[in-house]
């Protein structure tokens, strides 16, 4: 297993039906052809592969480069969620990778969704190849040149706010108030107030999307048209549901009600059809 999660050179020892054998003169792999990334190999060639388990956990090489491996690290998108037990990344290569719940939150409210994004890279445990997030020290200095705004991803939330890390590797502190519903992996836009010696610190600017407006419609619909979750329900509560801040939630409700799509009653929205 010394060569699983990384990328290493293997000579092409045979060719088989379905694909080749590739070889370091201690370990051999099997290549199958839609692993070879189009590249014309015959007996005989070098090639740079990376060494994976297949659906049957079977030691396998591909030729196509994945975005992590067990040395490098990089942002990878959450693909699905498995309740319970943690989630699925897309790494670039034909099978997705899992990440434990071990390296999540325990509040399973603050774990990434499909479309999220950690910055990861890859471990072997118990056999196993998974992916796991970097911790705050593994994370080398960014590039420090930050425009007025920015976009980060979630790496931490604590108590007063959250901490976003951008694709260019800057962290930034951002003050939300208690949890704010944010979970790791989400994408959040912030202005930069401040340089500091770690990163920046900065102010979430809150972006509505008319997804907001389609997602409590949906919940309306899926509820027989009546909700008890209301502009006066808690940031958890709404966030455990939609996703969204409660100020988002709340310019939601704003424009659905102008929109004549929902009335607004002590203690309960209904949805008008």
């Amino acid at each position: 297993m010394e060569n699983l999660g990384t990328i290493k050179k293997y000579h092409v020892a045979k060719e088989t039906p379905l694909g080749y054998m590739i070889t370091n003169g201690k370990d051999e792999y099997f290549l199958h052809r839609a692993e070879t990334n189009y590249q014309a190999i015959i007996p005989g060639d070098t090639v740079s592969a990376f060494i994976y388990l297949d659906k049957k956990d079977r030691p396998t090489a591909t030729l196509h480069a994945p975005k992590i491996t067990i040395d490098t690290a990089a942002f990878v998108t959450v693909v699905s969620v498995m309740k319970s037990a943690g989630v699925f990344v897309d790494i670039g290569i034909s099978k997705d990778i899992f990440l434990s719940k071990d390296d999540l939150p325990k509040d399973e409210s603050a774990w990434p969704k499909p479309g999220d994004r950690l910055m990861c890279r890859l471990r072997v445990k118990a056999g196993r190849l998974l992916a796991r997030p970097l911790v705050i020290e593994e994370i080398p200095p960014g590039k420090g040149e930050l425009a007025t705004e920015a976009e980060g991803y979630v790496i931490r939330y604590y108590k007063e706010g959250v901490l976003l890390l951008t694709e260019s590797g800057d962290i930034i502190s951002v003050i939300t108030g208690p949890r704010a519903g944010f979970r790791v992996g989400k994408k959040l836009t912030v202005r930069i107030t401040e340089r500091t010696e770690r990163g920046y610190k900065g102010m979430l600017i809150e972006k509505f999307t008319d997804k907001d407006k389609e997602e409590i419609l949906a919940y309306l619909r899926a509820h027989h048209g009546l909700m008890t979750i209301t502009d006066e329900s808690g940031p958890e509560v709404i966030f455990k549901h939609f996703g969204i801040s409660k100020k988002a939630f709340k310019t939601a409700l704003g424009r659905l009600y102008k929109e004549k799509r929902i009335e607004i009653l002590p203690g309960k929205i209904i949805l008008i059809e």
